[in-house]
């Protein structure tokens, strides 16, 4: 090799030049040591030789890693600019020429995975690329580390037993399967051995349904199954289910808060779960249920004096105190310090990082968290957001395990992109697989109100992004229920600091100042009078109402260019809900130039009908037509 020797280089100058090849938030997400390894000892090769032959060799030693690339266990940015720096030759053309050997041993290495021998359900394991490439780099056989002389033998014994599983008939294959003592066959483990070359569990232990102490230990997995038939327990003994906040937060299930940015997602549940920790509803007044619980948000988005913040403003907000949480509060950033719950393996697919579920469900359990608030879900993994497969296992392996039986776990979420011309999320919009909304028991959505909505409800345009629709689009446990609205209100902190606040907001109702007296009159009206139902007509039955009824206040009249539609629909909200109480009633007759028309009659007398909405949901569902 030339110059000094490569292991006494990778010794005094390896950590050295890994720390300033590799980002910390990588070292983090990648567990294959080997990899970090296998090119510390190309960067200390190029060290020891002399400054005109690091051109020749780099290439060459870039084409080592192109397995590693093409698997995913490494970021070819790393390897290129580990490379370039240990080099030292600061030319644009030689950079390149490094990157060009990289791609074109990635592209190798991905078209020789493709075209070796695999059984369909992937019993088969993958071989190590980086030993091929390896060997055709014309480096002599002297300048190979020793662990990689020991992978290469190990690579060989694996291609023959790839042959060898490939040549077995069906009923062979099955019952080679079944012994346990040719386990790790069929796994992708390795032949039983020192650890450090049979390390890739994780990923082949999410695949066959066993658990990284149970693959470890060489315990064959389970292959019979015997279920009893449904014994029909006794309907007073099943536990009901326990709601922790309305009905959204239960204990045992996965919910998700979806919407877009600035719609007070993060804010809401955050005040939510402070409410919580207190024991109450703050935007409402009122107690929980179930007391004060003891309550977690984790935020991997904002630094955690963002969040002190946030919490400095709904303390103010709604008059609270440290003493007033009683130590049952945790509002933690992990930005610094991110969780990631799943990784992409070796092959790409998800891998639940088990050591790091355990430690946090471990957490909680010491904690005796009754509710975890996750914001944002993208942030507490590293896998494929767009596979099913992937979220599948992240929603339902991971956060469904940290919740548990007990424990109710909320995922905050952001949707796709909408269409053109759509402005309303929905909860089918949520960004990503659909394995993320199947996998939760409660979703709901946050919108801006519309320009629609404004108008009906009175509200000015410029106001109009300050209110924000909460709507539950997914209840598995029970019905959906009624949306319901919240406002930006701004705190002024006393650092000067202003931090958006959410408010619980009600829409104006259409029955403020109606009375039953209004009621009768009406009903007396239209027995001898011929009140149309359109409201475009001069007859119709709310001018005469806005006309004749002043303390309702309305001054928009018929003839009015334009109209004040917030007005008109507080009258048409009126008559609707007269009509469904049947204190009103329809029919068709003709009208003076002989047209079918739809004019008012009276319905049921007042003492058996209701002036006002019969229910809430009616009330809701009457205002936003």
């Amino acid at each position: 090799m030339g110059g000094r020797d490569a292991n006494e280089i990778l010794r005094t100058e390896g950590p050295e030049v890994l720390r300033k090849a590799f980002d910390a938030s990588w070292a983090k997400v990648s567990p294959e040591a080997d990899v970090v390894a296998r090119l510390a000892e190309g960067v200390a090769e190029l060290r020891g030789l002399p400054r005109g032959d690091r051109v020749s060799r780099a290439p060459k030693i870039a084409q080592r890693m192109g397995g590693s690339v093409a698997r995913g266990l490494i970021d070819k940015h790393h390897v290129i600019n580990a490379i370039f720096q240990a080099c030292d030759i600061n030319n644009s053309e030689f950079h390149a020429s490094i990157a060009s050997a990289l791609q074109t041993s990635v592209m190798a290495c991905s078209s020789a995975r493709a075209e070796r021998p695999r059984r369909i359900d992937g019993a088969v394991p993958q071989l190590t690329d980086d030993i091929e490439i390896f060997e055709t780099n014309d480096a002599p056989s002297n300048a190979m580390p020793e662990a990689y002389v020991r992978m290469r033998e190990e690579a060989k014994e694996r291609d023959a037993e790839v042959s060898r599983l490939a040549k077995l008939t069906n009923s062979d294959y099955e019952r080679e399967r079944n012994d346990p003592r040719d386990a790790w066959k069929h796994t992708g483990e390795v032949r039983p051995g020192p650890a450090k070359y049979g390390a890739r569990i994780p990923e082949n232990a999410a695949r066959h349904g066993q658990s990284f102490e149970t693959q470890q230990t060489g315990t064959p997995p389970l292959t019979t199954i015997d279920f009893a038939p449904y014994a029909f327990p006794d309907p007073q003994s099943i536990p009901k289910r326990q709601h922790l906040f309305g009905r959204h937060f239960m204990r045992g299930a996965v919910g998700a808060s979806i919407g877009a940015p600035g719609r007070l997602k993060s804010t809401t549940v955050m005040t939510e779960v402070i409410g919580m920790s207190v024991g109450r509803d703050l935007m409402r007044g009122q107690p929980l249920p179930s007391g004060p619980l003891r309550a977690a948000y984790l935020n991997g988005e904002e630094v955690q004096e963002e969040l002190d913040r946030r919490v400095a403003a709904i303390c103010q907000r709604f008059g609270l105190k440290a003493e007033d949480c009683g130590g049952r509060l945790w509002v933690i950033s992990t930005r610094e310090n991110p969780i990631r719950i799943a990784v992409r393996g070796p092959r790409g697919d998800a891998v639940v990082w088990a050591d790091v579920v355990s430690a946090l469900n471990d957490w909680c359990d010491r904690s005796q968290i009754d509710a975890l608030a996750i914001d944002p879900l993208i942030s507490f993994h590293a896998v494929r957001e767009s596979d099913n497969a992937d979220m599948d296992l992240v929603c339902k392996e991971a956060f469904g395990a940290i919740a548990g039986k007990r424990r109710a776990v909320e995922l905050v979420h952001h949707p796709r992109k909408l269409p053109p011309g759509e402005s309303n999320t929905t909860v089918d919009d949520a960004r990503g697989a659909s394995a993320i909304l199947a996998a939760t028991r409660m979703a709901r959505t946050f919108n801006f109100m519309t320009t629609a909505e404004a108008v009906q409800l009175g509200i000015h345009e410029d106001d109009r992004r300050r209110h924000v629709r909460i709507e539950n689009g997914k209840n598995n446990p029970g019905p959906i229920g009624k949306a319901h609205w919240v406002r930006i209100e701004t705190e002024n902190l006393p650092n000067g600091d202003e931090v958006a606040c959410a408010t619980l907001w009600t829409p104006p109702n259409p029955f403020d100042g109606v009375t039953v007296h209004d009621l009768k009159v009406v009903q007396r009206l239209v027995q001898g009078g011929a009140f149309r139902t359109d409201s475009q007509s001069k007859q119709w039955l709310g001018w005469w109402m806005a006309e004749n009824l002043p303390h309702l206040n309305i001054k928009t009249r018929h003839a009015d260019k334009p109209r004040n539609k917030a007005e008109v629909t507080r009258l048409n909200s009126i008559l609707k809900t007269w009509l469904k109480n049947e204190a009103l009633a329809v029919e068709t007759r003709q009208d003076e130039h002989r047209k079918p028309r739809d004019f008012f009659i009276a319905g049921k007398p007042v003492e058996a009908t209701s002036p006002t909405p019969i229910t809430d949901a009616d009330d809701d569902q009457i205002i936003l037509q």
